[in-house]
């Protein structure tokens, strides 16, 4: 990933925390994972508990690759719990259009992710997919 500041950073995790919440909850294994992923990006735990409050937007990625990178940590949260909820699938449809990722790929990579243990599609396999899906 290429260096973000923290605005973005924040704004990545914002789009992390609605898929999370579309069931209405974020269960305590999907708050450990984002906090893990918070990390990741180097925002500290104080600066992640400010993403829970409002004003901070959601933040798309302006490259493909790390669009693409976003769109797996969402089905990687949205499979934490082994419990992945239609709110949850709508809302990882809707972030995946935002995204600008083409609708059809975003099909075969729901779809597909059944076929791979905890549902977990792999990274080189999505990246497959959605570059089949250019424009």
């Amino acid at each position: 990933m290429t260096d973000k500041s923290l605005e973005e950073k924040l704004g990545l995790l914002k789009q992390l925390i609605l898929v999370a919440n579309a069931d209405g909850k974020i269960k305590e294994v999907e708050y450990q994972l984002l906090l893990g992923l918070a990390a990741n990006l180097g925002v500290s735990k104080e600066d992640f508990d400010k993403v829970f409050e409002p004003g901070v937007e959601v933040s798309m990625p302006k490259q493909l690759s790390d669009r693409i990178i976003q769109f797996h940590r969402m089905i990687l949260l949205m499979n934490v719990d082994m419990d992945a909820s239609p709110a949850e699938m709508d809302m990882i449809r809707k972030m995946g259009i935002m995204l600008g990722l083409n609708p059809q790929a975003i099909e075969i990579v729901l779809s597909e992710m059944k076929a791979y243990p905890n549902n977990l599609i792999p990274p080189d396999r999505m990246v497959q997919i959605f570059t089949k899906y250019l424009n």
